[in-house]
């Protein structure tokens, strides 16, 4: 369903025809078996996506025997009415993310998204439903690891969050059924993945500080926001106040020394450049009450 130029992959658990056979010839390289699996994907957009079974198999009576899209139907997909398959995202610079958890986040968000998760959800509105499992690396092992690789991820020893359809009629390819589907399961992920770039994509961002008493400079513990990569850091620094700012911060401490002050930033800033270079930026100072 995904293409090179998707913000997102899109990975079945079972393996394709060709990349099954890929995996068995030693001279397999990278390069190749990606090649072999987007050559059969791209013969299945071309043979069997939008095809009515009419179509499928009056252009199968002009193909060789071993090259007819039936052949290649019984080959593909589970076999059962049950699929597996998972999603990640790639960044705005067309890199996939490697990371399980956020993997983990969007496959989340878009199963929520189909689904009915609370009793504020109303059940005629979701198109369809998606329902979703764990490949715990305990229990799944080798073939967690090799899924996490199929997807571009880290093979860490974390759990992969794995969704699954399930096939409610023998007929799918009747009534543009798959096509239908398939827009609307794209509408989703690509609206959840602009998410996960959002929070993933380092970007100038305000930052905030907890501010601690120095003698002539003070200490700024950074208020973390994981949900935000630009801030999703420990960090404690050292600051240089002007004079001025410094004597006002000193003489407010001094007056309340129960008070908690924070230092913010008032433009949005690249804190980690900010830091290496020696840089300053403008801040503000405020209180915990304001």
């Amino acid at each position: 369903m995904s293409t090179d130029s998707s913000n997102y992959v899109c990975v079945p658990l079972n393996l394709l025809p060709a990349e099954r056979k890929a995996m068995e010839d030693p001279n397999t390289t990278p390069e190749s078996y990606a090649k072999a699996a987007e050559e059969e994907k791209q013969k299945i957009r071309e043979r069997i996506l939008n095809k009515s079974n009419q179509e499928i198999i009056g252009e199968d009576a002009n193909r060789a025997p071993e090259d007819r899209a039936m052949v290649l139907l019984r080959a593909i997909g589970s076999d059962l009415n049950i699929n597996a398959f998972a999603l990640n995202f790639r960044y705005s610079d067309g890199t996939l993310n490697d990371d399980v958890e956020e993997a983990n986040y969007l496959n989340r968000r878009v199963v929520e998204a189909l689904s009915v998760d609370s009793p504020e959800d109303d059940p005629t509105k979701i198109p369809f439903y998606l329902t979703s499992t764990e490949f715990e690396h305990e229990l799944y092992g080798n073939c967690a690891q090799h899924f996490k690789k199929r997807l571009g991820l880290a093979q860490d020893e974390l759990s992969l969050m794995v969704l699954r359809n399930v096939l409610m009629t023998p007929f799918p390819t009747e009534g543009n059924f798959i096509d239908k589907m398939v827009k609307i399961f794209q509408e989703v992920i690509e609206k959840e993945v602009e998410v996960c770039r959002k929070r993933n994509e380092t970007k100038q961002n305000h930052h905030s500080f907890i501010m601690q008493d120095g003698s002539d400079k003070v200490y700024l513990v950074n208020r973390s926001m994981f949900h935000l990569a630009s801030r999703r850091r420990q960090l404690i620094a050292s600051a240089k106040l002007d004079d001025k700012s410094l004597k006002t911060y000193q003489d407010a401490k001094k007056d309340k020394p129960e008070e908690t002050f924070f230092l913010s930033t008032q433009n949005k800033e690249d804190i980690s450049a900010t830091i290496l270079s020696d840089g300053s930026f403008e801040a503000v100072i405020t209180t915990k009450s304001g």
